[in-house]
């Protein structure tokens, strides 16, 4: 293998070393070769039930290519999904001195894609491909994890380990050590017991279908309590017995429970 603008340095830039041939008068000395193009998709787990608009990629080219030079309405996501026209960017968004160009796909697009292939949790390739100006094709792919709603650790169920994980998390914002952006189940940048009462709402749930439980889903774990909110966890305290859909004792108390 070859490298260098020159083909004559030893390396692997992505480009051919063998000559393709176009037609009986033309032929390309130095054909590109796919995949090759480095590229980073966000998020790099997917609710597949978000409210989110978009994920978003970023494409590099190797070098002694411009990531300029790349025809944004020939870019597509696994061959189906066209990326968006708006917005787009160039800027080196992962700070490695390589200029890429960031582009967005229809979140609700992409997750129908992957639902449609019965693909509900694990790990899925989306493979990115275009074309330059000059008609150069382009392709690269990246491996992201997707899950169902509610389900935090991505297992494929929501039990009492996702609600734990949110409770870990609990008042935490992006900024915070603790903060787990999974958690954040209704996209507001922040975890509360909102969140958790998302998580509660379809506790039972498994990537194909849900836990038949009885009428009133009653839950079964040890006393939480959030007041004022501020976060505190009590040991050792009595088990509690309670309707998902009972209210709180007070405006200020919350007692979160999980399913027997």
């Amino acid at each position: 293998m070859h490298s260098g603008p020159y083909q004559n340095e030893t390396g692997n830039d992505g480009i051919g070393d063998t000559p393709y041939v176009i037609d009986e008068n033309n032929r390309d000395h130095y054909p590109l070769m796919n995949p090759w193009t480095p590229i980073e998709i966000d998020p790099d787990i997917l609710n597949l039930r978000t409210r989110g608009k978009w994920i978003t990629s970023y494409i590099e080219l190797p070098e002694y290519y411009n990531v300029s030079d790349i025809d944004v309405s020939s870019i597509m996501l696994n061959g189906s999904i066209p990326a968006e026209l708006h917005p787009v960017g160039v800027g080196d968004y992962d700070n490695d001195t390589v200029p890429d160009l960031m582009v967005k796909f229809n979140r609700t697009q992409v997750a129908e894609y992957i639902l449609s292939k019965g693909i509900m949790t694990g790990n899925v390739t989306l493979t990115i491909s275009g074309y330059l100006i000059d008609g150069t094709m382009f392709e690269g792919s990246d491996i992201i994890r997707v899950r169902m709603p509610r389900d935090i650790n991505i297992d494929g169920k929501v039990d009492i380990k996702d609600i734990f994980l949110a409770i870990k998390a609990f008042n935490s914002i992006p900024e915070y050590p603790r903060w787990n952006p999974i958690a954040d189940e209704n996209e507001d940048n922040k975890i509360d017991i909102r969140d958790i009462f998302i998580i509660i709402r379809n506790f039972g749930k498994t990537g194909k279908q849900r836990t038949q439980h009885s009428l009133f889903s009653l839950i079964y774990v040890r006393t939480i309590w959030i007041s004022n909110a501020t976060f505190r966890r009590l040991s050792k305290v009595k088990y509690a017995l309670m309707k998902k859909d009972d209210k709180a004792r007070s405006p200020n108390d919350v007692v979160l429970i999980s399913e027997i």
